[in-house]
């Protein structure tokens, strides 16, 4: 699983017509898809569920947009995944009195794009 998790983040920070797209309507910046290891799977972006070692213990897709979900929901775990915060608290940069806990990963992943050092915790409903 991880090798592909790579392959998906590698094409989505190769994209500039995605990554221009997902700056515009999600404010989300190239250093916070890199940061956090985001990839991009057909019409859904991928969130990497790692460890504080840094180990992939997960994955959830997330499809935004209502016309490509297929039915299925706006975020979904892959099976087996064990969903962690994200991104991992060790892996932000240190400095900063305040670390910001929001409910969602894109949320999390708006305000590292903002500077603003925050860690998700998964989707309240799960």
């Amino acid at each position: 699983m991880s090798s592909r998790v790579d392959e998906m983040h590698t094409a989505l920070l190769a994209d500039a017509k995605v990554l221009a797209r997902l700056e515009k309507l999600r404010g989300w910046t190239w250093p916070a898809l890199a940061h956090a290891r985001v990839g991009i799977d057909g019409e859904s972006i991928v969130f990497p569920y790692r460890d504080a070692d840094g180990e992939l213990v997960g994955t959830a897709t997330y499809a935004p947009d209502p016309a490509n979900r297929n039915g299925r929901p706006k975020m979904m775990a892959a099976a087996r995944s064990r969903r962690e915060l994200f991104p991992a608290p060790e892996t932000l940069p240190t400095g900063s009195r305040w670390l910001f806990v929001v409910e969602g990963e894109p949320d999390a992943l708006r305000m590292f794009s903002c500077g603003v050092p925050a860690v998700a915790v998964p989707g309240v409903q799960g």
